[in-house]
């Protein structure tokens, strides 16, 4: 929340590149903090043993996963990967929305807090929502809000709306996507702890992590690509088709 406005107001007053050095600097401060401050973990034998195999132990980790648990990784990874697209893919459209309007960096920074921060604000209720009703109750609404939010992103770029008029639109999409990301906050996590086999419950999130985190690295190319053939708006409706 306190990033994305900090650097847009940093963007604006000093230019985007203080924005990277800034982050540069916060990012060495924190390897530094926990190289000295971080207390070392204990290492029982089994975890040596792993650590030595190596990459070994990793492709085995793979290969067991996609063995036993192919329907899971069909159905709720797939699930998983795409809410990974559509969540990353709000870091991605609202500023690229926000510059097409002529929105300042400041201003596309408040948007993205505030989307943000209602994110947050709906993460007790998600827990909740998920312990009492269980994972399907959060998921499907929260896919439903968010692609919901990315249609709304392509009126702001209705000919006669002014700029003004562009940041209400963004910043109410901006607020139901927060609304949507917030209600599934953990969920991903959630699914993956309740398939995960006892023996093998560590390696299994790390590999259950693993694919859906290519929703991260899908999302940017998706957006790109998209917003080349049909642009932004068109790119904005594709995610949220997702």
């Amino acid at each position: 929340i306190l990033g994305t406005l900090l650097g847009g107001f940093m963007g604006q007053g000093w230019g985007l590149t203080s924005v990277f050095i800034f982050e540069c600097a916060g990012t060495l401060f924190a390897l530094v903090a926990s190289a000295v401050g971080m207390p070392a973990l204990p290492v029982d034998a089994v975890m040596a043993k792993r650590i030595k195999s190596g990459v070994a132990a990793c492709c085995g980790d793979v290969a067991f996963v996609f063995k036993h648990f192919m329907p899971e990784v069909r159905t709720i990874g797939v699930y998983c990967v795409s809410l990974a697209v559509v969540r990353n893919g709000r870091n991605i459209v609202l500023p690229l929305a926000g510059d097409n309007v002529g929105l300042t960096e400041s201003t596309i920074g408040i948007i993205l807090s505030v989307s943000f921060l209602v994110d947050a604000l709906f993460f007790p209720a998600a827990g909740k929502l998920m312990d009492a009703r269980g994972r399907k109750a959060a998921g499907v609404p929260s896919a439903a809000i968010q692609g919901a939010a990315y249609l709304l992103v392509p009126f702001a770029f209705v000919s006669g709306v002014t700029s003004s008029g562009g940041l209400a639109i963004l910043t109410l999409a901006g607020a139901i996507a927060g609304g949507g990301n917030g209600l599934s906050s953990g969920l991903n996590m959630c699914l993956s702890a309740d398939i995960a086999p006892f023996d093998k419950r560590g390696q299994f999130l790390g590999v259950f992590r693993f694919i859906t985190d290519t929703g991260l690295l899908l999302a940017p190319i998706l957006v790109g690509a998209a917003t080349e053939a049909v642009g932004l708006g068109g790119a904005a409706i594709m995610v949220g088709l997702v």
